[in-house]
């Protein structure tokens, strides 16, 4: 092979289409070795580490993105042009940097939504424990007592007979019953699904678990309590732990940060922190708990007992 240009002849020792190894013969017999590097025989390819790069995007795979991204752009800068795909590994790059940022705000900001959500649950539940108050005050002005077993013996004749049960559903089903009241939502949590259309079926709305979110205080051997029973005490209590019941049950300490709402007998609505050691919760002054007992409480010689929700 000659060389037109400088007069030199080449004598091809290889054929390997990347680099090409040559002896160049000069007119005084002399032999040097180049080395010639020659473009790709086969044409360019794109870059798998992009193609990864931005299906990992597209699926919303955290961190994977970025580091293919940056791989593929480090292979294609090095390959010198045998190598495409710069552009889709720029677009996964970032894509995967708009999700990396917003994958820590949610990190950073959901504590504080969720406090936010649990506020207002409290705010709600609050605003409905105020309005059961002057229900269960118009049920008892009628009946002479807070819901019981009692007034369904009492009175045979009554809607009373209809129900049947031993816990707070049973018991708060009355006010639907008696027709107190027209929505069961006021019964429901906030932070759960509520009825679309707020309607009621009277005689077995509540009979369905999680429809009733309140715990129902009665005293020993199913006896109700009135306006005249005591002041201070509670007749209507959230959130029970779950399970609780009884004499003196605990309370769940997540659902509203550690403090809980009860209504008093005298139709009185409150808040108060609950005990993270014993999960118990506080009466309003702060001192003693709920359903402590004793002389010098606001129980005296009566035991409570509470129904929980169903």
């Amino acid at each position: 092979m000659a060389c037109p240009r400088h007069a030199h002849d080449y004598t091809l020792i290889t054929t390997n289409p990347f680099k090409i190894k040559m002896i160049t013969a000069k007119k005084s017999n002399q032999a040097v070795m180049q080395t010639i590097s020659a473009p790709n025989a086969g044409g360019s390819v794109t870059s798998g580490w992009a193609i990864s790069a931005l299906v990992a995007a597209i699926l919303f795979v955290p961190l994977v993105p970025l580091a293919c991204a940056m791989v593929a752009l480090r292979r294609i800068r090095r390959a010198q042009g045998r190598i495409h795909g710069r552009g889709l590994a720029i677009a996964a790059l970032i894509i995967g940097a708009i999700q990396l940022v917003a994958y820590v705000l949610v990190v950073i900001l959901s504590p504080f939504v969720q406090r936010m959500n649990r506020a207002k649950d409290l705010a709600y539940t609050t605003q409905d424990l105020k309005l059961l108050g002057q229900i269960m005050s118009d049920f008892e002005r009628d009946w002479g007592t807070f819901p019981s077993r009692r007034i369904g013996v009492d009175n045979p004749d009554s809607f009373m007979t209809m129900l049947n049960g031993d816990d707070a559903n049973y018991y708060l089903n009355m006010l639907i019953a008696g027709g107190y009241t027209q929505s069961a939502d006021i019964f429901r949590r906030h932070d759960l699904q509520r009825l679309p259309d707020g309607r009621v079926e009277p005689w077995n709305d509540l009979r369905e678990p999680g429809s009733c979110q309140f715990g129902y205080v009665m005293l020993s051997a199913g006896k109700a309590m009135s306006n005249s029973s005591g002041a201070g005490r509670p007749l209507l209590v959230v959130s029970l732990a779950y399970g609780a019941r009884g004499r003196n049950p605990a309370f769940n300490l997540q659902r509203f940060d550690g403090k809980g709402v009860y209504l008093l007998n005298d139709l009185s609505v409150h808040q108060s922190c609950i005990d993270h050691d014993t999960c118990k919760m506080f009466l309003p002054n702060g001192t003693r708990t709920l359903f402590e007992t004793g002389p010098s409480t606001v129980w005296g010689d009566d035991i409570p007992d509470v129904k929980p929700p169903r």
